[in-house]
């Protein structure tokens, strides 16, 4: 099967003509009419009411629609793209938005009312939760898809108005540029579209940073590292797969800004340059192949062809990671193309899906915050989804509405604090955990709850989507020693024998 994800998006244009035109070649011929009537609908919709920019509105819902076509969603995905603002209240009375929502689920169905919706209830969740860390806001979007087909949509709205930034209000940019780096650039990343991630996170952290981001940028340059750099290396890697027989698919990657400073961020911080030379992955390359066997053939070739470090070679196929991770990994030079070490990763088909959407994913490894981690199912979604993503692409020239649904962090649990704050929790845990979660005192003056506007007792398991109120009693500062069977966090139970132990002591 061969390796998803890997797209090349379009570069943004304001010919509305020549907008169009992509559209309608990304689209299914069956479907062509249904996009000729709501480009119909939009443009009487957004009028001719602008942008900060001057832009009309009508070319970013074009790019917008452009994006989702390039991305290979269904047409009622790229529908909806094209008309994900027609409800704004930036030009549109509330009464007139009720008849535009009106008219486009009579128009053009449930499904792409519904899509529309879910952007809404997604734009909604960014705005009102600056308080909540943005790991846990980017998780909470995930893990409430019933249809990950909106938060695909979204991610071709911001990248669009990531594009435009600069035109936004002074005061605006800033708070802007760290959602998007923060929240849609991971994002994007869990849904392994890796060039929307790449694109999102140098815009938005070259405004955020611009010194770290010059100072890094001009190292990339001095060593060479660009695309056109990577691309020689394909071809170099092909050449020589091309002598043993083999038609690989080889994926290249060159290491971002953003990227670099996350590794090496801290020594740039205190002065003591960015230390590249320390860095063995600046380029980076994939080659995927059908065999095992296949593998260790193409692994001995490169390395006598180039000059390849013995002590830098790691077996992983017959000796996996604890994780489960697998692939034949060297750090080769070729000094006919650059006189840097490169990481090249060889492995079998259903090892790349493995260590790319399984239990030994990028993402899955970055979350356990250790180098060799052990083996989860947290992830498992991931794998399941892009498969889904895969027949999706094909099943969208016959079907024009294609839900990709599954269960993604189902054994976590959302809730919200008075405030709005959203607070991740595992299932099971309870309303006790949720007060030690705030702040010790509070757990420990804890009688009880408010869940949902009513009472509960501290007992009660969190669900989804609960907004929890913690009752206290004011002076009580001794926690109910049965507590120590209702709290399930590692926190709340260390706060609990805390206190009871420093209590029992003074009595």
């Amino acid at each position: 099967m061969p390796a998803q994800g890997i797209y090349f998006f379009m570069e943004r244009m304001t010919d509305e003509s020549r907008l169009v035109a992509l559209i309608r070649a990304g689209l299914p011929d069956r479907f062509e009419h249904l996009f000729q009537d709501a480009l119909v609908f939009a443009q009487g919709v957004y009028g001719g009411a602008r942008r900060n920019s001057g832009e009309p509105y009508f070319i970013h819902a074009l790019n917008v629609a452009a994006l989702c076509a390039d991305m290979k969603q269904d047409t009622d995905s790229i529908l909806a793209g094209l008309l994900h603002q027609t409800g704004s209240r930036r030009f549109k009375s509330d009464e007139e938005i009720a008849d535009i929502k009106i008219g486009i689920e009579r128009r053009f169905g449930l499904h792409v009312a519904g899509l529309i919706e879910s952007l809404e209830q997604i734009n909604e969740a960014t705005k009102i939760n600056k308080e909540t860390n943005a790991a846990v806001l980017t998780r909470y979007l995930l893990a409430g898809s019933q249809d990950i087909r909106p938060l695909l949509i979204k991610l071709a709205d911001i990248l669009d108005d990531t594009r435009t930034f600069a035109f936004l209000a002074q005061e605006k940019q800033k708070g802007f540029c760290q959602k998007v780096l923060h929240v849609y650039a991971p994002l994007a990343e869990y849904l392994n579209f890796f060039d929307i991630k790449n694109e999102l996170e140098e815009t938005t952290f070259k405004y955020l940073d611009p010194d770290s981001h010059a100072a890094i940028a001009a190292e990339l340059r001095n060593k060479g590292i660009t695309q056109q750099l990577k691309e020689r290396y394909i071809a170099y890697f092909r050449d020589v797969t091309d002598i043993l027989g083999y038609k690989p698919e080889i994926i290249g990657r060159a290491k971002g800004v953003y990227s670099v400073y996350n590794k090496i961020g801290k020594h740039l911080k205190e002065g003591k340059g960015s230390h590249l030379e320390r860095l063995h992955d600046l380029l980076a390359f994939s080659i995927i192949v059908q065999r095992e066997q296949d593998c260790y053939e193409i692994s001995h070739a490169i390395q006598v062809f180039s000059d390849g470090d013995p002590d830098k070679y790691d077996d992983y196929i017959a000796h996996p990671k604890p994780n489960g991770y697998r692939a034949l990994q060297i750090i080769v030079r070729v000094p006919d193309i650059a006189p840097i070490e490169t990481e090249v990763q060889i492995m079998t088909y259903d090892m790349y899906h493995y260590n790319t959407y399984g239990p030994a994913s990028h993402i899955a490894y970055k979350a356990s915050r250790a180098r060799f981690a052990r083996q989860t199912s947290e992830f498992n979604w991931m794998e399941k989804i892009h498969r889904a993503l895969a027949e999706y692409v094909n099943q969208r020239e016959t079907e024009r509405s294609i839900p990709i649904t599954g269960s993604i962090f189902e054994n976590s649990v959302f809730v919200f604090t008075p405030k709005g704050e959203i607070k991740e929790f595992a299932r099971g845990d309870t309303a006790l955990d949720f007060a030690y979660a705030i702040h010790e005192e509070i757990g420990h003056s804890a009688t009880g709850a408010r869940v949902n506007g009513a009472r509960a007792e501290v007992s009660y398991e969190l669900v989804t989507g609960d907004r929890v109120e913690i009752l206290v009693q004011k002076g009580k500062t001794r926690p109910d020693r049965a507590w120590l069977g209702i709290a399930k966090t590692k926190l709340a139970r260390e706060f609990i024998r805390k206190r009871l132990h420093a209590l029992d002591k003074l009595s």
